[in-house]
């Protein structure tokens, strides 16, 4: 009926009443009360995450859903703002194990429950979009070992550990306010606590010699094997810290080469893939991995 009245003036109300919606979305304060559209998205993404069902996986549809293993974040940052390029609207999973145990902590507090809101503000000031899983275990295998089995839910579960290499020297911190978006509306946490909190010399146990405390080679190792056996795809990372996208790299015209290792070829019983030990079977799976190499 406005329209047939006075169409402008009906056009100049719907412009101020559009302007009006967005400078009450993006300057209003946060509701105590919680707010209805997270209610409705949970109420979808429950009813959707029924209906995939893990019996149906097939190829066609097949995406990158990565666990990445961090320790200290302060100084593979880099790496994880890699896998969040790599994941392709996949599932990211970022998960941290603390060394420790239940009986440690006070008896009506878990040790992790002023830990998680960090993650969860560095997850949102480096623009990844990932979900956190924090685990507490008397060993770093044994946590590793409930993070690939439990992280995820039904079917969106990972199929791929990202973690990094075994390094002599621990890498050095590069986390700093400026790798950071500035502070978030919405964040309970500014950056300045979140950097400080992360590359506190106190963050991660220590050594008699002051050295942080590290895995050992065979326990590395073990991991490693662990990821093989509960038939995951496996990726280590190594150098990321020194990645830097805002300086890309020219091509020298020179020719490059990696290095690729069938290990199903000459002992496909023992790799516990779930390969058929066919001839045709392992020369099709053996063209496949070459093609991808190249």
């Amino acid at each position: 009926m406005m329209l047939v009245i006075d169409a402008a003036m009906s056009a100049i109300g719907v412009i101020v009443l559009l302007i009006l919606i967005i400078i009450l979305h993006y300057q209003a304060p946060v509701g105590s009360w919680g707010s209805i559209s997270q209610a409705l998205i949970y109420h979808q993404v429950r009813k959707y995450l029924l209906l995939l069902d893990v019996r149906k996986e097939h190829v066609k549809y097949w995406r990158p859903q990565i666990l990445l293993l961090v320790s200290r974040p302060a100084s593979v940052f880099p790496l994880m703002d890699f896998i969040n390029d790599l994941k392709k609207s996949g599932l990211y999973v970022i998960g941290h194990v603390q060394k420790g145990s239940m009986d440690d902590s006070s008896p009506n507090l878990d040790p992790l429950h002023e830990v998680f809101p960090y993650w969860l503000s560095l997850i949102d000031y480096l623009k990844l979009k990932a979900f956190v899983e924090l685990t507490i275990s008397k060993s770093i295998r044994e946590g590793i070992q409930q993070l690939m089995r439990l992280s995820g839910l039904g079917a969106m579960k990972p199929n791929t550990v990202v973690l990094g290499f075994h390094e002599k020297f621990p890498t050095e911190t590069t986390l700093a306010e400026s790798s950071l978006l500035k502070d978030l509306r919405f964040s309970r946490i500014d950056r300045a606590a979140v950097v400080e909190y992360f590359t506190a010399s106190d963050y991660m146990p220590r050594e008699p010699n002051g050295l942080y405390e590290r895995l050992d080679s065979e326990e590395y190792v073990r991991i490693l094997n662990d990821v093989i056996h509960i038939n995951k795809n496996l990726c280590i990372a190594r150098y990321f810290n020194h990645l830097d996208k805002d300086v890309p790299r020219g091509w020298n015209g020179k020719k490059k080469f990696i290095d690729v290792w069938p290990v199903f070829i000459q002992k496909p019983g023992e790799t516990g893939l779930g390969w058929g030990n066919r001839i045709s079977e392992r020369f099709v799976t053996f063209r496949f991995l070459f093609g991808l190499s190249e």
